[in-house]
């Protein structure tokens, strides 16, 4: 197995970038539904700390340069103590979303 350091960042961008886009459209989903404008904002203002957040992640696995610095970034996220599904965006071979699946 060969450990790629690079295509793992990579991995873990395109994860979080799919999670929000699934996100995105429950939250669409939601409003659509909501008959309370007072409801529309709550969600909205939701949605928006939940971008911002996403977003300072990504950019946090950018700028890593260990894999230290990655295990710190998930902390308070879906993955925070999943080590070994981590690990498996970083050594090519690992099926990390057969992994996810059977979690």
């Amino acid at each position: 197995m060969k450990f790629d350091f690079e295509k793992g960042k990579q991995g873990l961008i395109e994860y979080f970038l799919r999670e929000f886009e699934r996100a995105s459209m429950y939250s669409l989903e939601y409003i659509k539904e909501c008959d309370d404008m007072d409801d529309v904002k709550s969600e909205v203002r939701s949605f928006n700390v939940l971008e911002e957040v996403n977003f300072k992640l990504i950019g946090k696995i950018e700028r890593a340069s260990t894999l230290s610095l990655i295990f710190g970034a998930l902390d308070d996220t879906s993955l925070e103590d999943a080590d070994e599904i981590i690990l498996s965006f970083f050594i090519e071979g690992l099926q990390w979303e057969s992994q996810l699946n059977n979690k």
